[in-house]
């Protein structure tokens, strides 16, 4: 009988230090999604970009377990963990970006874990990460809905805090991402909005819709959201994270635009 009680006790104990650390950012954006392969985690990052060249602070989570991607695209993957009296110490992109990930902790390797533990990784990485004091605290989810996806949401609740839903225009994307928003408004958190990823195509002076024509208000009635940015697909994005800036091409304009409308939305 002493053995659950003790149990509890201590995880009430990493959830109170998970929300302290947390109130070290000013502001908490989380990148979900209901699917894989929509674009979410480099969204996260050219965001987490875009506010650093800002002048803000900004610290990314990467709390994408089985498919952690940020370190690689942040050029980050061999960063070994450091420790200190105040926790780990998360990798510093100069001197206004920080990281963290499991990837830290394991290297490059496939991450088995089953419910339980996922739970206890999350708020492991929650409590233990020693973040400086951030003007915003990037956090890249889980794709789906998973237990993790589900804890987490409790921690992005508050005025400052909010989730930005990801999605191409396939009907298949949209379909999932609607059960995602309707599943996270459920649950008490902020949605500020969604973006269209890989919306659409430019060759030359013509646009083409890879997944077909849609009409915007249609689509901000079904998920019952407002669409913040569409992204075009650029076959050269790969070189905004190698170059870890933002360039100055109609995907670079929009990802600018997008978060100045991010940040106007988060502060109000």
């Amino acid at each position: 009988m002493n053995k659950p009680i003790f149990e509890l006790t201590i995880r009430d104990f990493k959830t109170y230090v998970a929300e302290e650390r947390l109130r070290r950012a000013n502001y908490v954006l989380a990148f979900g999604s209901g699917k894989g392969g929509v674009g979410k985690s480099f969204i996260a990052s050219v965001v987490a970009l875009a506010l650093r060249d800002m002048g803000f602070k900004v610290g990314i989570l990467d709390l994408d377990l089985h498919s952690s991607s940020i370190p690689l695209m942040l050029g980050s993957i061999n960063y070994e963990i450091k420790s200190s009296e105040k926790g780990f110490e998360p990798y510093k992109l100069g001197d206004n970006l920080e990281i963290m990930s499991l990837t830290y902790f394991v290297g490059n390797k496939p991450v088995a874990l089953r419910g339980r533990n996922k739970d206890e990784v999350v708020l492991y990485l929650l409590s233990l990460t020693n973040w400086s004091k951030l003007d915003y605290l990037i956090i890249d989810l889980p794709p789906g809905m998973s237990d993790e996806v589900l804890n987490i949401a409790h921690y992005i609740k508050g005025n400052n805090r909010g989730v930005i839903a990801i999605t191409t225009p396939a009907q298949v994307s949209v379909d999932v991402v609607k059960k995602f928003i309707e599943v996270l408004k459920s649950l008490g958190t902020r949605v500020l909005g969604t973006v269209l990823n890989m919306s659409y195509i430019r060759v030359d002076d013509k646009v083409l819709k890879p997944f077909g024509e849609f009409n915007l208000e249609k689509l901000e009635k079904m998920l019952n959201t407002k669409v913040l940015a569409e992204f075009p697909l650029e076959p050269k994005a790969d070189k905004i994270l190698k170059s870890r800036t933002i360039p100055r091409t109609e995907l670079g304009e929009a990802i600018k635009k997008f978060t100045e409308r991010l940040v106007k939305i988060i502060s109000h």
